[in-house]
């Protein structure tokens, strides 16, 4: 996991020196396996949303500095993107982050734009706690069998991003341009 400062000035953010890197997650297969890595890095991102941390001696500002951090973008590979946020995989009926339209429908990209086929955050938030509440109370066998890939275009597995107050999965889960445009994955999956 790399993160960076958005406060620098777009010419700066991604040069070695401004990008830190937080955690190296295991190559697991299971988005369950994932959450308990993330689960120390969210703690912290929680910490510095509702409290913040005083810096002194800041160049131009006389007294103590509040800053607040927060996760505004998750990017990855598509794979990663599924897993992290929660989303059913990319071979599912209904893969998308964004809309509804399953596997089927691909060849008809004005489905992106009825406002109904559009994923709505607070619909992925309540179902992924659902999946939640049936992992805790059930294990993990039960809330597996509680998602229909095929069939239910809300199916989704709790991340523990949600935990983020801010945090909206379907407009902050980005796929990055490597992947998609570089090697050519956009084509791929439209053809």
């Amino acid at each position: 996991i790399v993160m960076t400062c958005l406060n620098l000035p777009p010419q700066e953010r991604h040069r070695e020196e401004n990008l830190y890197v937080v955690a190296v997650l295991p190559g697991r297969h299971q988005q369950a396996d994932i959450n308990p890595s993330l689960e120390p890095l969210i703690d912290e991102l929680l910490c510095y949303w509702h409290e913040g941390t005083y810096f002194v001696g800041v160049p131009g500002i006389t007294g103590p500095r509040l800053i607040r951090c927060a996760l505004v973008q998750l990017v990855c590979d598509l794979p990663a993107a599924r897993k992290v946020a929660g989303f059913m995989g990319h071979s599912a009926t209904y893969m998308c982050s964004v809309c509804k339209a399953s596997l089927h429908a691909l060849e008809d990209i004005d489905s992106y734009n009825i406002p109904e086929m559009q994923r709505k955050s607070s619909t992925h938030i309540q179902r992924a706690r659902e999946y939640l509440d049936t992992l805790q109370e059930d294990g993990i066998e039960s809330a597996e069998r509680s998602l229909h890939p095929r069939t239910d275009s809300e199916s989704v597995r709790w991340s523990v991003l949600n935990k983020l107050p801010y945090w909206d999965p379907v407009k902050c889960t980005v796929l990055d341009a490597m992947h998609m445009v570089l090697l050519g994955n956009c084509r791929f999956h439209w053809q």
